[in-house]
């Protein structure tokens, strides 16, 4: 049998044998193969990492935290996987249509389901804390905005439209904002806009380049990875109140940090193993105070 997109359904989520947690010393390697590896999003009970792998071509795997084989999700040219709040569904972005659009695959059945259809480019899904919709960066004459959209599909809704670009959204924990990264400042810098549409919020600042948030699962801070100590490593900031903290420091690039579900751990990916892979730090038992200290904060109460 064959799904809506073309592709045989591949193994379900139930499928898979789940060891538990290891106790994680510092930072922990995750993917060791010899392909890049990109965009870790936890599954929503801890257990395993869905990220991006440039595997004939670029797909979407799965593997879970205690150690195993990965397993192939997508087999397209398909990028930036996103779990659904309760673990059923993975959003990633596919040029399978003929341009980039949304999709959703369903972990239980295998099927995939297209959720974009315009002929824009449609990027870097993330599922709200509800699971009713998907915030995306979408491609406007020629800038990428910040659209959400029913996970059942329909009309987009564009909450930013400023001339730079906007890229990577993430929810906050209720709902209420999306923080994304911006260079409407002149550097890339993290912005929150209400989910709802209205006016945003600088949270980072500074002559540097801050890429990537991620909220802590409690809302009192957005991890990103930043070049502000010269080298991109992977930093926190608390909201509100702006302290900032470098979390790695290692001479090779770190970025795209994921918290996981339960806060006492960021995924992010690297290159210090000589090429990509996904690492897991215990940020609470790792990060160095920051020698910037405080910075303005920006947060809105």
């Amino acid at each position: 049998m064959r799904d809506s997109k073309g592709i045989t359904p591949i193994i379900v989520l139930a499928g898979i044998t789940i060891s538990a947690v290891p106790s994680l010393c510092a930072i922990t390697q995750f993917t060791k193969e010899t392909d890049d590896d990109y965009f870790a999003s936890w599954s929503p009970d801890g257990s395993v990492i869905a990220y991006e792998s440039n595997t004939s071509g670029t797909n979407i795997f799965i593997k879970a935290i205690g150690g195993g084989p990965r397993f192939q999700i997508t087999f397209g040219h398909d990028h930036h996987a996103s779990w659904s709040p309760n673990g059923e569904k993975i959003a990633y972005a596919s040029s399978v249509s003929g341009n980039y659009d949304i999709w959703v695959v369903d972990m239980n059945s295998g099927t995939h389901t297209q959720i974009t259809t315009d002929s824009r480019t449609d990027v870097l899904p993330a599922f709200s804390p509800d699971g009713l919709s998907i915030a995306y960066c979408s491609k406007f004459d020629g800038q990428f905005d910040i659209c959400t959209i029913p996970v059942s599909g329909g009309t987009p809704t564009r909450l930013t439209t400023n001339e730079a670009d906007d890229y990577r959204p993430c929810w906050s924990p209720d709902g209420t904002g999306i923080a994304f990264t911006s260079e409407r400042s002149g550097d890339f810098d993290i912005w929150v806009t209400p989910s709802a549409g209205g006016d945003l919020t600088q949270i980072t600042s500074g002559p540097s380049n801050d890429w990537g948030p991620s909220w802590s699962p409690d809302g009192s801070a957005v991890a990103f990875d930043s070049d502000r100590s010269g080298n991109f490593d992977i930093w926190m900031i608390t909201l509100p109140g702006g302290t900032l903290t470098q979390i790695t420091t290692d001479p090779s690039g770190d970025y795209s940090p994921c918290w996981s579900p339960d806060g006492g751990k960021i995924a992010f990916e690297s290159e210090r193993s000589g090429n990509y892979d996904i690492w897991i730090i215990d940020y609470a038992t790792s990060i160095k105070s920051s020698s910037l200290g405080e910075i303005k904060a920006f947060f809105a109460e």
